[in-house]
């Protein structure tokens, strides 16, 4: 079975105390109704390579 990409990548920041324990909460809800596939960090150092990352990977498919 090939891998297949459907629809836009969205990335959204966010930031603040308990932001990720938030936003992990309420993907799980979009999650039940088979609304998106999504990622979400499990923790705040992960967080900040893991958006410098994403960031530097938007930056290039701009370029092309």
């Amino acid at each position: 079975m090939g891998f297949y990409f459907v629809g836009a990548v969205i990335g959204l920041e966010f930031n603040g105390d308990g932001c990720i324990e938030t936003v992990q909460s309420a993907l799980r809800a979009f999650q039940q109704e088979q609304i998106c596939d999504y990622f979400c960090s499990e923790s705040r150092s992960e967080a900040e390579k893991q958006i410098e990352d994403f960031y530097n990977y938007a930056d290039m498919q701009m370029a092309v």
